[in-house]
């Protein structure tokens, strides 16, 4: 992709040579699957740029030879390819913000016609991975309306009869209020499970015999650190030799990655991130719970600097002092405590900045159901906003955001976080940084020949009816801009290339600020002629961009020089 568009073009290379292939595969939604070194599986764009339809290509061939796979026409679905692990299936997942359903298609046979593991069924979600040896399939789902999710397996040739995994002491992962279970990761000898419980990342390790049952229970891994964040990477080996490659990081550690033995539970440390002139003892964290109005604890994690800080400022207390406020919370996606929070920040929090996340609700810190499904979306989507209110007004009364001196940031549905707040809170604010923010939302939403506007309507809701009409309304952010009143000082940036959030939102809102509030001179908004959604292409022109936005923040507190 060279415009930010995400309109694809794939190309092959032959390793053992090393020279790049003739033929091309042009126009796809990015998403291949490999079925062998003959054939592989892509998708490709509907008019409203969804990803509906799975092709497959054999190399050698030209692409109007392709043969059309799979094709779904309902608008609020995804369809995306996967290769299983163990090489054995290609995986067809057709996904909405509320259902999933999934087919495969065996690599040895790409021609035959998709197998559907489980039809869909509205407010039921899966995935799934194959353990080859034993023909099993293992799942993590939330069916039979579990709040969270639980671990099954199938058989191959029963795709759709799910049995809870259990091992000689009894059931293995079952639902739990207090834990969240999200994917399973399997392997020749062990699944790796991984979820969220106490609002951390979480692995579980479960064994498995020659015949792919659990031998034992799931053992959960342990890290040194209490607020951490750990992953299952990439491990693209099917038979590890009891070996597991986890990436781990926290606030003050870099991205590692580590290597886990499943029999003895111990890590060695593989590779960790270079940070020139990094020393993590110069810096702290912390991590806060906020009452919210409502009387629900919300996360706040913070970092800081005591020497740069100063006002003694020390390792238990930062402030007060200029704060910088992050937040999301949409979709169920964590804002998780790691060093890529901290990096991109470290300009800040050298120079005396606080930088803080909010892990609002709307998120899914506190567990996917609880925090997202039942909490942050839908008719209850306010409480992101008011959580994020709430924080700052926290930080400034507990005496660590000094006051007139914070400021907040939030990208795409989190430009939409801090469209609200100012509008709420206008004075709580010196400056706000929105990325891409997604603030037209009545007239987006309203309107289904824009790219992603159908499948959103089960975030949000459709404003087509009543009940969502009235209470989308009450939080778009251009609607509710307050007349007469000063706002921060606001930064807006966008992408004309950008097919998620389109360049004419962050611009009609920069219109309306100017037009509407005490102080418009202070609304600048900078549009990118040659990216998408996430900043150019080009890594050192974004690291330029974020320098132009930081440059911008710290003179807005006063720490420029």
């Amino acid at each position: 992709d060279g415009s930010g568009y995400e309109t694809y073009d794939v190309r092959l290379k032959d390793l053992r040579s090393g020279n790049e292939l003739d033929e091309a595969i042009v126009e796809t939604a990015g998403n291949i699957a490999w079925a062998g070194d003959a054939s592989l599986f892509y998708t490709r764009h509907d008019k409203a740029h969804r990803p509906f339809q799975v092709w497959r290509h054999r190399i050698g061939t030209e692409q109007a030879q392709d043969v059309k796979v799979f094709e779904d026409l309902d608008e609020l679905f995804w369809v995306g390819v996967s290769t299983s692990r163990d090489g054995s299936l290609v995986f067809i997942e057709s996904e909405s913000k509320e259902t999933m359903e999934t087919h495969f298609v065996p690599t040895s046979a790409p021609a035959e016609e998709p197998v559907v593991i489980r039809p869909r069924e509205f407010g039921v979600k899966y995935d799934v991975e194959s353990h080859a040896p034993s023909k099993s399939l293992f799942l993590t789902s939330n069916v039979d309306r579990k709040r969270n999710r639980e671990l099954y397996r199938a058989s191959l040739d029963r795709p759709s009869d799910w049995q809870p995994v259990r091992s000689p002491s009894g059931h293995v992962l079952a639902h739990s209020e207090d834990r969240s279970l999200d994917y399973v990761h399997v392997f020749r000898n062990f699944l790796a499970c991984s979820g969220r419980a106490g609002g951390f990342t979480k692995i579980w390790i479960v064994p498995l015999s020659e015949g792919g049952a659990a031998s034992a229970d799931a053992k959960p891994m342990t890290f040194d650190e209490e607020a951490c964040c750990a992953h299952v990477a990439s491990n693209k080996l099917f038979d590890t030799g009891g070996k597991l490659r986890v990436e781990y990081t926290s606030m003050v550690t870099p991205n590692s990655l580590l290597e886990h033995d499943v029999a003895s539970g111990k890590f060695e440390l593989l590779k960790q991130q270079p940070v020139p002139n990094y020393d993590a003892t110069k810096y702290a964290t912390k991590q806060l719970n906020v009452v919210a109005r409502d009387g629900e604890s919300v996360p706040l994690t913070l970092l800081w600097r005591p020497d740069a800080v100063g006002d003694g400022a020390s390792a238990d207390r930062p402030g007060p002092a200029p704060l910088h406020l992050y937040g999301y919370g949409s979709y169920g996606v964590c804002i998780d405590p790691g060093f890529s929070e901290t990096l991109p920040n470290l300009p800040l929090v050298d120079r005396g900045v606080v930088y803080a996340i909010a892990h609002v609700r709307g998120g899914g810190e506190m567990g996917h159901h609880k925090w997202y499904e039942a909490a942050g979306k839908y008719l209850a989507k306010r409480n992101t906003f008011f959580d994020f209110v709430d924080c700052a007004k926290a930080l400034i009364a507990e005496g660590v955001a000094k006051p007139g001196l914070l400021t907040c940031e939030g990208r795409s549905a989190g430009g939409l976080l801090v469209g609200n707040v100012v509008n709420d809170a206008p004075e709580l604010f010196k400056a706000a940084l929105a990325g891409v923010p997604f603030v037209d939302m009545m007239v987006t939403m309203s309107d289904p020949t824009i790219p992603l506007t159908c499948e959103e309507w089960e975030e949000w809701g459709n404003p087509n009816e009543a009940k969502y009409h009235a209470y989308m309304m009450s939080y778009s952010p251009i609607q509710q801009v307050r007349t007469g009143v000063r706002y921060p000082a606001m930064l807006l940036t966008s992408g004309l290339n950008d097919p998620r959030v389109a360049y004419w939102e962050p611009t009609k809102w920069a219109q309306v600020l100017r037009e509407r509030v005490t102080n418009g001179e202070e609304v600048l908004l900078k549009m990118d002629m040659a990216a998408g959604h996430f900043s150019a292409s080009d890594r050192y022109k974004k690291l330029r961009e974020r320098a132009y936005e930081y440059a911008w923040l710290l003179n807005q507190v006063g720490k420029a020089e």
